[in-house]
């Protein structure tokens, strides 16, 4: 029994048969050649919409965290959170990456803080 794929539904089908059972398109005889000779028609399998604000987020939420030290991990990290807010919102595909910048940036910011507080704290038991 020799099979090969419908071009119109992308069913497998037997060689012999005059039309798709499933689609009912007609085959002729030129169509139906070796089944491996067959062109395959992927088709679209991306998701709508994009993840470029997602992966924005968590770039910078990253980076924030890397660049906390600096003084420049709080600028990331604002904007790595508002980037994830937005993604989130707009309902735009990865989810999970706009969460990861959410949080790398709200532990990047709250890391900061929590510098600024304790060196504060250090530079008045230093200073009398």
């Amino acid at each position: 029994m020799s099979l090969f794929i419908c071009p119109q539904c992308g069913k497998e089908i037997d060689a012999n048969e005059q039309a798709c059972p499933y689609c009912g398109l007609p085959l002729n005889q030129s169509s139906q050649g070796n089944p491996y000779q067959q062109p395959y028609h992927m088709q679209n399998q991306q998701p709508q919409g994009s993840s470029g604000l997602s992966i924005a987020s968590m770039v910078l939420g990253i980076l924030s965290i890397v660049f906390s030290c600096l003084g420049l991990g709080w600028i990331l990290g604002v904007i790595g959170l508002i980037l994830g807010i937005v993604a989130i919102f707009n309902k735009n595909q990865g989810r999970g990456m706009a969460i990861a910048g959410i949080t790398t940036s709200a532990i990047s910011i709250l890391l900061i803080i929590l510098l600024l507080i304790l060196g504060t704290l250090n530079y008045s038991y230093t200073a009398f």
